[in-house]
């Protein structure tokens, strides 16, 4: 079966390229997986890692919001494809923008049936000096915005760079939707080790190249680029 989805690699972050343990086996997985549900799959391995790359609970977060077929999304950090298959179902078209290019190739095999969707392996400068990606209804940053220094190859500010590059590329009466973990979670004050980083690192900020926020943090952030939020 040929592949519909297009899977363009203008430029891999030298973290992303080669694929981690993990990623190799979800590769491994989904090619010999297709047509399988993916529930079928998390049952079988009963891993937490296999689930959390894998589980349809993942679009709970983005299932209720009014997507319509004449909306055009863009998700920036589109990792495993997580929500793409929730979004290209509803949307008209969705472009997929991810460094990583083993996660992007799990995402391409993911959903593969799908004809609206466009991943692009870039930094997001590179991004927009090669691609007329146009503008969009909703653009997506699903932990995103703590990690967005690895988009960009020369970043000063990567934070404030990012919500300005999704500001340009907004539709009028567009929404950017961003989902972060809280740093000041219950988890990690429990003792809980974050993703990318050590014990405690959430609250002393000395994570390498993540920033992970606060509420007032996100705020302070929004405000001061002229941004208008609500939170849910």
């Amino acid at each position: 079966m040929d592949e519909k989805v297009k899977l363009n690699i203008l430029s891999v972050d030298k973290k992303y390229e080669e694929a981690t343990e993990l990623e190799q086996r979800l590769l491994e997985i989904c090619e010999n997986s297709k047509g399988i549900e993916y529930n079928q799959i998390i049952k079988q391995y009963n891993e937490p890692e296999i689930t959390m790359a894998l589980s349809p609970v993942r679009c709970n977060c983005i299932e209720w919001l009014k997507i319509s077929k004449k909306d055009k999304v863009l998700i920036l950090g589109s990792g495993y494809g997580e929500v793409v298959e929730l979004l290209a179902t509803r949307a008209d078209s969705v472009v997929c923008v991810d460094t990583s290019l083993a996660k992007s190739q799990i995402n391409m095999i993911r959903n593969a049936n799908r004809e609206n969707i466009a991943i692009y392996v870039s930094s997001i400068e590179k991004l927009e000096r090669e691609v007329q990606i146009g503008k969009f209804d909703y653009i997506f940053m699903m932990g995103t915005l703590s990690m967005a220094r690895y988009f960009y190859d020369n970043p000063l500010n990567p934070y404030v760079d990012i919500l300005e590059f999704a500001k340009r590329h907004l539709e009028k009466n567009g929404s950017i939707v961003l989902a972060e973990d809280n740093k000041y979670g219950i988890k990690y004050f429990e003792g809980t080790k974050p993703e990318n980083g050590e014990y405690f690192e959430t609250f002393t900020g000395n994570m390498k190249n993540i920033h992970m926020f606060s509420k007032s943090e996100l705020k302070e952030l929004m405000e001061s680029l002229n941004m208008g939020y609500e939170f849910y």
